[in-house]
């Protein structure tokens, strides 16, 4: 069956409804959405890297480890799509760094270690296109903050397999996570990640008042109630 592209104006129409529906948290309708029109983006990098988001989006949505597994590794394949069909496509730089990082949850030490700098480029070409995007401020900090986690122990063994680890500070990713704070105070991982951030520099204090900023957000999704959850429980025990 050969389908033909819609024109331009449905194609503006589409990307506008499923990136509102995407921002009001309603991922499923999304998702049926661009299932829809699948036929008809075959060579689409525009498409394709929705197309990622919105597998990603429901992967997150669920508890389930298998069925999150499955929603990133779709997810990684079309953002790697998206960037076969356009290099410079800053979403699908964005989109293939956010999945290959949640992968990491699902491979060994060596390859999670050998990703990270293929992660921190891909969000470096993300940001350098969008810096006024509160995802790209804050996968930046999130990669940082990864990195400043990771001990002693796990970086000499790094440094055995690739030479130079990835190194990252506190600090770098406090100032992205305030940048992304700044463009969207109502983004939920962001505000969590703030106070995760000042557990782990010991600022008890700042930690307990962003982790209370995080839970009286208004929740858009499954995600963020479980957050928000957890973001309570953690305040309350500081």
């Amino acid at each position: 069956i050969f389908f033909r592209r819609p024109p331009f104006y449905m194609v503006g129409k589409l990307q506008r409804t499923v990136d509102n529906l995407d921002h009001e948290g309603h991922f499923q309708e999304s998702f049926d959405l661009l299932k829809e029109a699948v036929p008809n983006y075959t060579n689409d990098a525009e498409f394709a890297w929705r197309w990622a988001r919105a597998w990603y989006r429901l992967g997150q949505e669920s508890t389930d480890k298998k069925c999150r597994k499955e929603h990133f590794a779709t997810c990684l394949e079309h953002a790697s799509k998206a960037l076969e069909i356009d290099g410079g496509s800053s979403y699908g730089h964005l989109w293939r760094g956010i999945c290959l990082a949640r992968m990491g949850d699902f491979v060994g030490p060596k390859e999670k270690v050998g990703n990270a700098y293929v992660i921190k480029d891909h969000f470096e070409k993300s940001f350098a296109a969008t810096p006024a995007d509160p995802i790209s401020n804050h996968t930046l900090g999130a990669w940082a903050n990864t990195i400043a986690d990771i001990s002693w122990v796990e970086r000499k063994a790094a440094s055995l397999l690739f030479g130079a680890p990835p190194t990252a500070t506190y600090a770098e990713a406090e100032a992205m996570y305030l940048k992304s704070y700044a463009l969207d105070p109502q983004y939920v991982d962001n505000t969590c990640a703030m106070g995760d951030l000042y557990v782990s520099m010991k600022r008890t204090a700042d930690a307990r008042a962003w982790l209370t900023k995080c839970y009286e957000i208004p929740p858009k999704c499954a995600k963020d109630v479980r957050i928000q959850k957890e973001a309570k429980r953690k305040a309350e025990r500081l």
